[in-house]
């Protein structure tokens, strides 16, 4: 690459990178994966993952929080997109947002797998 090269071009005055991704989404995406670095959010991505729904007292009870910062943590991947959220009787039940997000989550976890065990070898 030449020295003055911008591996991504000028985002600043384009508005996007490679006039493909907006910068709004490449906040979002940012905003998504720094949610994605806590363990706390990753465990109950994962168990999201594996379900189709569970409560914010199972989910609690399977990552060892108490119900109001399980409620406190789906509450922020709701936010950003990740979970989403429906009331049955007296119990609110959270699964990731749709099949996308799921693919997506069940994708890094079989690739984490994959490296971990290369790794080894």
């Amino acid at each position: 690459m030449i020295k003055d090269e911008k591996p991504f071009g000028d985002i600043e005055s384009q508005g996007s990178l490679n006039n493909n991704i907006s910068k709004p989404t490449i906040l979002a995406l940012t905003q998504v994966f720094k949610a994605l670095s806590d363990p706390t959010r990753i465990n109950i991505i994962y168990f999201l993952s594996i379900s189709d729904e569970l409560s914010v007292g199972d989910i609690a009870v399977k990552i060892g929080l108490t119900s109001s910062a399980a409620s406190y943590q789906l509450r922020f991947l709701e936010n950003l997109g990740l979970v989403r959220a429906r009331i049955e009787k007296n119990a609110k039940l959270y699964s990731l947002y749709d099949n996308e997000v799921k693919k997506g989550i069940k994708l890094m976890f079989k690739h984490q797998r994959i490296f971990n065990q290369q790794k080894l070898t």
